[in-house]
């Protein structure tokens, strides 16, 4: 499935879903497993609040993606993501995500934050897996909360 085709059918948010699902299958290569674990956990020495917060928030993202708990990705999207993803793919965010996981078996190699950029309220991850190029995931502060805003 190409990148060009999952944002036809399920726009920019798709992206994110397309990293996570790129990982369908792929062999571990490269990078320490020990290095990957923090940067999902978000606890790497001199990592700022929001920074913390941002790479928590991808870590439960992720476990909760391979766990396939629709809601619970949904919940950690922004409004404006959650109704635009239900716009250009005629379904809920729940129902996308469920045929999404229809479509296929999840791999191993969870993808992770390689680098974060935080401007006020907004920011931009490049998320990657272990043998992935860079992708770009974007975080809105909602209600007090660091929510994914773009990227899926």
């Amino acid at each position: 499935m190409s990148r060009g085709t999952i944002r036809r059918d399920g726009g920019r948010l798709a992206v994110l879903l397309a990293l996570l699902a790129l990982s369908l299958g792929a062999a571990a290569c490269g990078g320490s497993d020990d290095d990957e674990a923090t940067a999902q956990k978000g606890h790497a020495a001199g990592m700022t609040g929001d920074e913390r917060e941002i790479h928590d928030l991808y870590a439960e993202v992720t476990d909760r993606f391979y766990a396939k708990d629709a809601a619970g990705v949904c919940g950690l999207m922004t409004d404006a993501a959650r109704r635009d993803q239900g716009k250009k793919s005629k379904q809920t965010c729940e129902e996308w995500f469920k045929a999404l996981w229809q479509s296929g078996t999840l791999g191993k190699n969870k993808p992770y934050i390689a680098k974060l950029a935080i401007r006020g309220g907004k920011a931009q991850a490049r998320v990657k897996t272990k043998n992935s190029k860079l992708y770009p995931v974007e975080f809105t502060r909602e209600d007090g909360r660091w929510k994914v805003s773009d990227g899926f």
